[in-house]
């Protein structure tokens, strides 16, 4: 059974809105695993799928480095800026291929239809637009890294 993007989607919003925790889907050829985390806990965040990881590139060394760049926009007030957030469970990509220019940098400006960044989800490559105006204030995640459903990638500083 194979799952379209807009159907994947909807099952990830079906859960993030119930009461359920943990939601898991397995079947000869797909595998869907969703687990809800408390927004503050973003570091203790494990990924279920990850290629062996020099310690450098651990989710936990990872997580570590997104939480002290949420304390630099702490200190600034968070509730100045919009965050751009992961829909899906991937693989984050700040250029559309290895070498070539990120989509958006510190200073960027942005608009509702500006491409920031790609997250990759079982080969299928999403484009995730900023859906606002603004200045790119913070980017949370390294290039290559995974990222969880929800999780903040980017801070817009709106006009």
């Amino acid at each position: 059974m194979d799952f379209t993007f807009k159907e994947l989607k909807a099952i990830i919003e079906l859960v993030s809105k119930s009461n359920i925790d943990e939601f898991s889907f397995k079947n000869a050829d797909f595998e869907l695993y969703l687990k809800k985390e408390k927004e503050k806990i973003i570091e203790k965040v494990t990924i279920q799928e990850t290629p062996a990881v020099s310690e450098s590139n651990s989710p936990s060394s990872s997580a570590e480095q997104i939480s002290k760049k949420e304390e630099k926009i702490t200190k600034e007030s968070k509730s100045d800026y919009i965050p751009i957030k992961s829909p899906i469970v991937g693989t984050f990509y700040r250029a559309p291929n290895p070498g070539a220019k990120p989509f958006v940098e510190i200073g960027s400006e942005v608009n509702e239809d500006t491409t920031v960044c790609i997250v990759e989800a079982m080969k299928v490559f999403n484009e995730i637009k900023a859906n606002c105006k603004g200045i790119v204030a913070e980017i949370l995640v390294e290039d290559a890294q995974p990222v969880e459903y929800d999780q903040v990638l980017m801070y817009v500083k709106p006009y």
